[in-house]
């Protein structure tokens, strides 16, 4: 066999396949609204193909923009004229719940008579902002989760996070409360055994603070009820829900002088007739009374009453 001593040359077509960069992008994460999230890489590769895989999925992109992505973990890689990148990791993350307004992170202070507006503050907001809206017209918030100077009405307040908005709940402002009545009650003068006086009020007001100021004191009730009180004249006041009454006027009078006698006596002058005593009171007030008694058998003798003196005729002999 004769071989022809021609050189024969084989080109190799092999070349070093050097891997494009790990892709860069954004992910935009679900919300309360969209259900699913999406990835875009950032200035994608001219030429190439983009890889996403997970969910039970295999997604391709020659710009690197992947929607409608289910909450799951993805790996995302990019092929480059036949050479492919290392993998990314991307994680689509569940739906987030709506956020829950607790009752007890709802403040709600009412008008007084003395501040005529209230207010609403909500704690713990954890990120999310509350929306408090007045017949659908928003209200703007003196600092965030804080309604002040509100007017009396029914407010919406919701609570937004994350693309997702709260159920709304009813907040009532009340109206300004009226101030209470003037108190009345019934007084008791001192006497000349008890030598102050007392103040009951009538029908009390059930949470209210009544306000006695006189004599040098100021004194305070939850039930109306003042014992002790000096001669003078006393202002008395009510306050219930931050309102006060207009003051009603109170006088203990003061203490009856204790009660004396001074008596003068006359001797019969038969032996058939009896004495006459004439005794004069003083002291105490009102009309006087007067009882004459037998000191040995304890027989009353006599009784009147008249003014300032008063005389028993005929009176027997004895103490």
């Amino acid at each position: 066999m004769n071989l022809d001593s021609n050189t024969i040359t084989i080109a190799s077509s092999c070349t070093t396949c050097t891997p494009p960069p790990i892709p860069v992008g954004v992910v935009v994460q679900p919300t309360c609204s969209v259900s699913t999230g999406s990835f875009t890489v950032t200035s994608p590769l001219s030429g190439a193909n983009y890889v996403l895989i997970g969910a039970g999925l295999t997604l391709t992109s020659g710009t690197g923009s992947f929607t409608g992505l289910a909450p799951a973990t993805y790996s995302l890689t990019v092929i480059q004229n036949g050479c492919t990148s290392a993998a990314l990791s991307v994680v689509i993350n569940p739906v987030p719940s709506a956020p829950v307004i607790l009752d007890a992170n709802l403040v709600v202070v009412q008008p007084t008579c003395l501040l005529p507006t209230g207010s609403i503050t909500l704690h713990n907001l954890a990120g999310a902002t509350p929306t408090l809206t007045l017949n659908g017209t928003a209200i703007t918030a003196a600092s965030l989760g804080v309604f002040a100077n509100l007017a009396p009405g029914t407010y919406s307040l919701s609570l937004g996070l994350n693309g997702c908005t709260s159920a709304a709940v009813t907040v009532v402002v009340n109206p300004v409360p009226n101030a209470p009545a003037i108190p009345a009650g019934v007084v008791v003068q001192p006497t000349c055994s008890v030598r102050t006086g007392s103040l009951t009020v009538t029908s009390p007001l059930s949470g209210a603070n009544y306000v006695l100021i006189g004599a040098g004191l100021t004194l305070t009730s939850g039930t109306g009820s003042f014992t002790g009180l000096a001669p003078g004249t006393y202002s008395l006041s009510v306050s219930l829900n931050g309102c006060t009454s207009a003051t009603a006027s109170v006088v203990i009078n003061g203490a009856p002088a204790a009660l004396s006698a001074s008596v003068s006596t006359t001797t019969a002058t038969t032996c058939s007739a009896g004495g006459t005593a004439l005794v004069l009171g003083s002291g105490g007030s009102g009309r006087y009374v007067y009882t004459l008694t037998n000191q040995a058998s304890g027989q009353v003798l006599a009784s009147g009453a008249q003014g300032g003196s008063y005389t028993f005729p005929n009176v027997p002999a004895g103490t």
